[in-house]
C-alpha cells in the first residue's frame, strides 16, 4: 500500500482581537496577518484534498468580541476538526465548553468537534482525538489500521525538565507510553518539535503565529499528515512577512532591575487604583524591553 497524504494539522492559533505585544502589526493590520496565514493553510489543505485538524487552542481566549468569531467563520480553512484546549474554555473546565466562543464555532457548523471519542479518518487511519481536561482509554485498532492520537497536553522533547513544575509525564517518550499510541499529534507547547525512540512518534505543531518575542526564530509551520501516520512539516511562506517591535537586544526576565519597580509598587498601594492601573504607572520607570516583559505576563493572565 502506498503512503500519501490525507490531511493538514496544526495546533496554537491563538486568534485574537488584539495583536500581541511582541508584533508589529497593529489592529487591521493584525487582522491581515491572521487573514494571509489562514489562506495560506487552506491552500495547503486543498492540496492535500483533506481535512484541518486543530490540536487546541483555536482562539486565545475563550469569550471573544463577536467580530472575532465572525472573522473565524469567514476565513478559517473549510473541513475544519478541532478539540478546545485550555484557552478555548471557560477556567480550563471542559465541562463550560458551551459558554465559549469555541463552541459558537461548533454550533455554527463552522467545525466539527469530534469530542474525546475516536474518528475515522480514511480506510486505513483512525484519529483518538483528546480534549485538554480529558482522558481516555481507546481500542486496539483492528490489525492494519492506523492509530494515531490528537491531544492538547503540554509535551516536551528533553529529559530534563524545560522549566519548574513540569513533570516527567510530559516527557514526549513518556507521552507515547501513556497513551498507548505510536504516532502522537500535540498542541499547547508552542516550540515545534518532532520525537521519535524505538516506541513511537511525537509531532508538537507549535504555534502557528508568533506571539512572543522568544518565538521569534520559530518557523510557523503546518504538519502534512500521512496515512501511515507520519507526519511531515511544511513551513509557512507568509511568516517572511512578519514583523517584530523590539528589535534591540532582548532583555531577559533574570536581567532586568525590577527594585526600583517593586518600590514604586508599594509607594502605589493606598492609591484608588485597580491593579493594572498600577501596574502600568509603576512600569514607567522600566525600559522598554523591561515593559513588554511585564505586558506579555499581562496578556497571558488575560486569556485565562
Amino acid at each position: 500500500m502506498s503512503d500519501h497524504a490525507v490531511a493538514i494539522v496544526c495546533a496554537d492559533l491563538h486568534l485574537s482581537d488584539k495583536a500581541p505585544a511582541c508584533r508589529a502589526e497593529k489592529g487591521e493590520d493584525w487582522y491581515g496577518v491572521m487573514d494571509r496565514t489562514l489562506k495560506e493553510v487552506e491552500e495547503l489543505r486543498r492540496a492535500v484534498g483533506g481535512p484541518l485538524l486543530i490540536a487546541g487552542d483555536l482562539f486565545d481566549r475563550w469569550n471573544n468580541p463577536p467580530w472575532l468569531v465572525n472573522f473565524a467563520i469567514r476565513k478559517l480553512p473549510k473541513d475544519v476538526i478541532a478539540i478546545p484546549g485550555q484557552h478555548d474554555i471557560p477556567f480550563h473546565n471542559l465541562d463550560e465548553m458551551g459558554r465559549s466562543s469555541f463552541w459558537t464555532l461548533v454550533l455554527s457548523g463552522r467545525i466539527l468537534y469530534p469530542g474525546c471519542k475516536r474518528h475515522k479518518l480514511t480506510e486505513n487511519l483512525v484519529v483518538d482525538f483528546v480534549p485538554y481536561g480529558a482522558t481516555a482509554e481507546f481500542p486496539v485498532a483492528r490489525k492494519g489500521i492506523t492509530k494515531v492520537a490528537c491531544v492538547h497536553r503540554f509535551i516536551h522533547r528533553r529529559k530534563i525538565a524545560p522549566f519548574p513544575g513540569v513533570g516527567p509525564e510530559c516527557y514526549a517518550g513518556n507521552v507515547i507510553k501513556d497513551l498507548h499510541h505510536s504516532d502522537i499529534i500535540s498542541g499547547d507547547n508552542h516550540i515545534p518539535f518532532q520525537f521519535e525512540n524505538n516506541f513511537g512518534r511525537v509531532y508538537n505543531c507549535g504555534a502557528l503565529f508568533r506571539r512572543k518575542s522568544d518565538e521569534r526564530e520559530n518557523q510557523p509551520s503546518v504538519g502534512i499528515l500521512f496515512e501511515s501516520g507520519r507526519v511531515d512539516r511544511q513551513p509557512l511562506r507568509c511568516a517572511a512577512q512578519d514583523k517584530f517591535e523590539f528589535e534591540e537586544e532582548e532583555a531577559k526576565p533574570g536581567d532586568a532591575n525590577l527594585q526600583p519597580f517593586l518600590q514604586e509598587l508599594k509607594g502605589l498601594q493606598d492609591v484608588a487604583l485597580d491593579f493594572r492601573a498600577m501596574l502600568e504607572k509603576a512600569m514607567k520607570r522600566l525600559n522598554e524591553a523591561e515593559q513588554r516583559l511585564l505586558q506579555e505576563a499581562l496578556e497571558d493572565g488575560d486569556s485565562e
